[in-house]
């Protein structure tokens, strides 16, 4: 696909339904994260 940047796909909508923001990652999550996935945080940083 081009650009490299698209996006595309199957928009479905529902009148019921709800949408949200997640806000944004904080420290902690990355730590979380990193720790799971057995990375340091600049490992993911970088990555």
């Amino acid at each position: 696909m081009l650009p490299a940047a698209a996006v595309s796909g199957w928009y479905f909508s529902h009148p019921q339904a709800h949408y949200f923001g997640t806000g944004k990652i904080e420290k902690d999550q990355v730590e979380d994260y990193a720790i799971r996935k057995g990375m340091t945080v600049a490992e993911q940083k970088n990555g």
